[in-house]
């Protein structure tokens, strides 16, 4: 058993394709993946298990990545979870708009994903996942 058993991931994407990719890759690594089509399903996902990470698309119906974003920095239950947008669009995210831990391009490159995946997780350094992934 590995480290990163003991850490939930819940995805939120409305594209159903991305988020099997997402919890396949993730997965296979180790973390729990929980996921949600939109940012209503995401809260209540988060009122039911708690997460480590949170991974969310920008362009969603219903409730989009930054009004979730929103949410999430104003409730003292789920402010310290890290938040990572993700978005296919050339968007200018403002961080100091949109709290958020960090912002993923789609499509995703899989080292860069798991660099920060990694990082806000605690998984293995960067020279590690090179290493891991060269090989």
């Amino acid at each position: 058993m590995n480290a990163q058993q003991h850490v939930t991931i819940l995805v939120i994407d409305d594209d159903v394709a991305i988020v099997e990719m997402l919890q396949m890759a993730l997965e296979e690594e180790g973390f729990l993946i929980l996921t949600a089509s939109d940012g209503e399903a995401g809260l209540q996902k988060l009122a039911q298990h708690k997460a480590n990470l949170i991974l969310c698309d920008v362009m969603m119906p219903v409730l989009d990545g930054r009004e979730f974003c929103r949410i999430i920095a104003s409730s003292p239950e789920y402010k310290d979870i890290p938040v990572v947008l993700m978005s296919a669009g050339r968007l200018e995210i403002d961080c100091n708009s949109y709290p958020h831990a960090a912002f993923l391009s789609k499509p995703f490159n899989f080292t860069r994903l798991l660099e920060v995946v990694y990082h806000y997780t605690g998984g293995p350094g960067i020279q590690e996942l090179h290493k891991s992934n060269a090989a």
